[in-house]
């Protein structure tokens, strides 16, 4: 497989559950993983991939803040450009504003980072319009203060990698 860039052995292990999960007919995937594990090269490895089985491919990323949208423009330039017309950045309001502009199959592909917040009522009916192949969550707080359960979202999902664990790796 051609790698837009070296992964360690938490994001291959990521990578593989969504391959798998895929296979088997699941359209969703919470990736929970510590801050600064790399959440979102695991996304961009897919988005390539993705890219290279169906040209076409469109994809949405929706995220906190502009800062958040800013970095995720930055590092599709940087690792995907030739994908940076069939990928829309934006903030989770611009999404909830502007989501029934587009058709419920408009992006094959949808990902919702900090994805804790998915539950929101906002959020969850944006999110839910949409009809993708395939949607991603990315989060490090799986356990929300309200006790909402972001299985409503995203389907079962497991903890891919501990603070603890990832502390002790290598990759710290």
């Amino acid at each position: 497989v051609n790698r837009t860039f070296e992964l360690y052995e938490h994001q291959e292990g990521a990578l593989a559950e969504m391959e798998r999960r895929r296979a088997e007919g699941t359209r969703s995937f919470l990736a929970v993983l510590p801050t600064g594990t790399g959440k979102s090269h695991i996304v961009l490895e897919d988005l390539a991939r993705l890219a290279q089985a169906r040209p076409s491919a469109r994809a949405l990323i929706c995220a906190p803040s502009s800062t958040i949208v800013t970095d995720w423009r930055a590092r599709i330039e940087r690792t995907l450009p030739h994908l940076r017309e069939r990928i829309r950045v934006c903030t989770y309001g611009w999404v909830c504003r502007h989501y029934v502009e587009f058709a419920p199959d408009h992006f094959d592909y949808v990902v919702i980072d900090e994805a804790h917040h998915a539950v929101a009522p906002a959020l969850k009916r944006a999110i839910q319009y949409f009809d993708p192949a395939f949607l991603v969550g990315l989060t490090a707080t799986n356990q929300r203060p309200d006790k909402k359960r972001l299985e409503e979202v995203f389907g079962s999902y497991r903890v891919g990698l501990s603070l603890p664990e990832a502390m002790a790796s290598s990759f710290a």
